[in-house]
């Protein structure tokens, strides 16, 4: 089954030469006009997605990801380095006040990411 002509185009590559006429059958063509919306799809749909970074907070430490520490430093320099959009703070229903607000105090001054506080119970070390 032979494609039927969708558009018909003139190409004048010189004033020298005749002028040529192709035909593009509907698959030539629909590629031809989505291969460039698909590309930019691809390249710009990730940053669409807000990143997400996870602190838990323990009665003695705090871990982003691989990272464990006692103080709070370490585990903000980590999420620094991830660059999120957003921070998810999950702290255990046992830890004092003041280590969640440590950690939330040196997040807001050196990330401009908006933060989110979850208390949790299970996983969490008595």
């Amino acid at each position: 089954m032979q494609a039927s002509p969708v558009a018909v185009r003139d190409l004048t590559p010189c004033a020298a030469q005749p002028l040529k006429r192709i035909r593009l059958s509907m698959p030539e063509l629909t590629t031809r006009r989505l291969a460039p919306l698909f590309l930019l799809l691809t390249c710009f749909l990730p940053a669409c997605a807000e990143r997400r970074v996870e602190i838990q907070v323990f009665p003695s430490e705090y871990q982003v990801g691989r990272v464990r520490s006692d103080i709070a430093t370490p585990a903000v320099d980590e999420v620094l380095r991830l660059k999120p959009a957003v921070v998810v703070i999950q702290a255990c229903r046992s830890v004092p006040p003041i280590r969640t607000i440590q950690l939330q105090t040196e997040l807001s001054a050196r990330t401009q990411a908006r933060l989110q506080l979850q208390l949790i119970s299970e996983n969490c070390p008595s």
